[in-house]
């Protein structure tokens, strides 16, 4: 199976990718306090549709760039943007 993460989307504009295994996004909630949605567990390639579909082909204007996805989904990280 690849590896999954859940966007989470936190007031007023965060974003942040985590490939930590949640229940339900109740779970997701109740861990970030300014939780607003979430979205997944979606692949590294679903992900990128998504910001493409959402942002535009041009991943410079994309929260997280294709290098930093690729980056992220093969490291050991949980999460990142939450440093």
């Amino acid at each position: 199976m690849e590896p999954r993460a859940h966007l989470i989307f936190l007031r007023p504009a965060g974003l942040f990718l985590s490939r930590q295994p949640y229940a339900d996004w109740r779970e997701i909630q109740h861990e970030f306090e300014d939780y607003m949605t979430s979205l997944g567990p979606w692949t590294e390639a679903e992900i990128a549709e998504y910001f493409a579909d959402d942002y535009g082909k041009d991943d410079a204007r994309w929260p997280y760039s294709r290098t930093e996805l690729a980056r992220f989904f093969e490291s050991d990280r949980v999460i990142l943007g939450w440093e």
